[in-house]
């Protein structure tokens, strides 16, 4: 039997996706501040407060220059800052302190959140950081929202971009368009090293055949897969776990190939918040093309820089730091409310948590031009 309490909130839950679609067409005042380009000084500040409204959200972030969308270093912490002010009536001030993987970090960092009184906290991608934060906050009635797959909800736990998701429609996708075998490259960066062995298993669980290729320079990359050829293994797809000016730069070097030049190009969903040009057939994954172009057009007017996707997604999990509290005041992130039917929509498109606490969104095949 349902409660009138569930009751109530379903009623109320239903306004939360028409509210947060307005965000793409809000708003802030300004540009707030420039990008740092010093490679030498962090963006990420150690510790920062930043904001005026009620609703108070606290922010784990650090600098991620090596991403897959060749965005901003700095882009999550950037991006909640936009966030803070991003529709009226629900400001949030913001509790930032710089990510940092070490539990002793992890610690004072929680403790300090929690005392003053934060009830979200929004952490980076790093799934074992982001249990361990839970593990400390959710006694406490604090809510972890990852910028990655890590889910609990039994622990207040959720991840608000599965990239298994992800990597496993865009293997769906190359199985459909037939390419049986493909060449992924990769860098040394964490990030792409993650997602290209990601998107290797879910290529080989759909029968395709994978090669790894070093794509740290295009002209090694291009000989690479030009020796490759020689042996017998022509890839009829290259994926890029890489930003999309290294896949600009091996294209433009691949020309050089005629057995090579003219491969479908396969980008990530990082590369949708900044469409890459001179990459020739191909396509990518995307969130929702509209929010995210319109979300990077208001992270270019205030920083003149393109952001990161983990950025959008920051931006709307900060968002929800401040309309969540309007309509469930009691446990404005607890599971009932952060898995309510009806799911958010923002910047990012909609998404909605399971029961896992993994956020669960549809993913679009965008054509490079």
């Amino acid at each position: 039997m349902t409660s009138p309490a569930i009751k109530t909130f379903s009623r109320r839950a239903m306004l939360l996706a028409p509210v947060l679609l307005a965000l793409a067409a809000c708003s802030t005042g300004g540009p707030l501040m420039s990008a740092s380009s010093s490679k030498s000084k962090a963006v990420t500040p150690a510790s920062e407060t930043v904001g005026t409204g009620k609703n108070l959200v606290g922010l784990l972030a650090a600098d991620d220059p090596a991403n897959l969308s060749d965005g901003a270093s700095g882009s999550a912490y950037l991006a909640a800052r936009l966030a803070t002010n991003a529709l009226a009536g629900a400001p949030v001030t913001l509790m930032v302190r710089r990510f940092e993987s070490r539990p002793a970090a992890l610690q004072k960092a929680a403790g300090e959140m929690a005392q003053a009184g934060v009830r979200l906290v929004v952490v980076s991608g790093d799934e074992s950081a982001a249990r361990e934060l839970a593990t400390a906050l959710a006694p406490r009635g604090v809510t972890v929202a990852s910028v990655g797959q890590a889910g609990d909800v039994a622990n207040r736990l959720f991840g608000a971009y599965a990239r298994k998701d992800e990597t496993a429609f865009s293997a769906a996708e190359m199985k459909r368009r037939g390419y049986g075998t493909i060449a992924i490259v990769r860098t040394g960066d964490a990030a792409s090293v993650a997602y290209a062995n990601g998107l290797a298993e879910a290529a080989a669980k759909v029968g395709l055949k994978v090669q790894f290729v070093d794509g740290s320079s295009a002209a090694s990359a291009a000989a690479q897969l030009q020796s490759q050829a020689a042996m017998g293994f022509e890839p009829k797809a290259l994926a890029f776990a890489t930003g999309p000016g290294r896949a600009v730069e091996l294209v433009t070097a691949l020309k050089a190939v005629p057995e090579l030049a003219g491969v479908p190009v396969v980008g990530n969903g990082g590369w949708a918040v900044g469409a890459p040009t001179g990459l020739g057939k191909g396509w990518y994954p995307s969130l929702s093309r509209a929010g995210l172009a319109g979300f990077a057009e208001k992270f270019a007017d205030a920083y003149g820089t393109r952001p990161t996707i983990e950025a959008a997604i920051t931006y709307d999990l900060v968002v929800l730091g401040g309309v969540l509290p309007q309509v469930a005041a009691d446990d404005p992130f607890g599971p009932t409310t952060m898995t309510n039917a009806q799911g958010f929509t923002g910047v990012t498109g909609s998404f909605k948590f399971d029961s896992s606490g993994v956020a669960r969104r549809p993913f679009a095949v965008v054509e490079l031009k």
